[in-house]
């Protein structure tokens, strides 16, 4: 009978993990350290994904270039996308995108549903306790788009009492603390920061790098406002499940790999970041 390909997939992490645990009951049966199998502990996300031949990318789907889905022919575009594809070019696997929010993204990981993650992920203080980061792709501040129609003509017009900004889950520390005075609003799926805006029932909202230049391209009714001074200058890069040295090593590899090659600053081009690229 011939095996389904899902299940191909499902089985090869587990045949590595039962073999990592095999190893580590040996180990101790015989009064081995268990630091000395800590290398062998590290490699097995990188033997699962060899084994199953996939490498699973959760992405988010709503991050401007930088990650979305093409309407016309549905495929999945941007940035992150093509270092995605290059990656599992680079390890010799087939690639499976794993559509997700960032807000699920350390129980994504945790859980296993996907190898790393991507799509323009915020390099935060609260995530990094949470996920692993690579070393950083691009860094940037963080900007604000506005209703054409809404009374604010710079970004000292965004922080007055009276004045909503949105924001997405997980950013209210950073608003908090230099958005004194406007009332800072939460948004969360199935709402959307552009909903809102357009809802009017909020006045702005706080965009990265990719978000700011997708609604200065292609959104009607809206402005930019950047900063007079640095808001709140960010690094983005990659993330991964904690504890797993020998992966995340292997994923810096190939960010040093592509930086020397000229293959991150070809996909930076192509989609309008190339300014914004962490060079070392």
């Amino acid at each position: 009978m011939r095996r389904h390909p899902n299940a191909i997939r499902r089985s090869a992490p587990a045949a590595a993990a039962l073999r990592l645990a095999a190893l580590c009951c040996a180990a101790a049966l015989h009064g081995v350290p268990a630091s000395a199998h800590a290398g062998a502990a590290a490699m097995s996300r990188l033997e699962a994904i060899r084994e199953a031949r996939v490498l699973r990318v959760c992405i988010w789907l709503n991050s401007g270039e930088v990650s979305f889905r093409d309407r016309q022919s549905g495929e999945i575009q941007g940035m992150d996308a093509d270092l995605a594809r290059d990656l599992a070019k680079d390890l010799g696997v087939a690639l499976s995108f794993e559509e997700t929010d960032p807000q699920n993204l350390p129980e994504e990981l945790d859980r296993g549903r996907c190898d790393v993650a991507m799509g323009g992920i915020g390099i935060t203080a609260p995530r990094a306790a949470r996920m692993r980061f690579t070393k950083p792709i691009v860094k940037s501040d963080h900007y604000a788009v506005v209703s054409s129609f809404a009374a604010l003509a710079a970004w000292t017009d965004l922080d007055q009492p009276g004045t909503a900004v949105g924001i997405r889950a997980g950013m209210e520390e950073m608003a908090g603390q230099r958005l004194r005075k406007a009332r800072i609003v939460t948004v969360a799926p199935p709402y959307t920061l552009e909903g809102e805006l357009e809802a009017g029932r909020v006045d702005a909202y706080l965009a990265n790098f990719s978000m700011a230049r997708h609604a200065r391209r292609l959104e009607h009714g809206t402005r930019v406002l950047t900063p007079d001074k640095p808001f709140a200058v960010t690094a983005y890069g990659f993330a991964a499940k904690p504890g797993d040295d020998a992966w995340v090593a292997r994923l810096d590899a190939f960010v040093d790999a592509i930086r020397r090659d000229g293959r991150l600053d070809e996909v930076a081009q192509r989609w309008g970041f190339h300014d914004l690229i962490v060079k070392s």
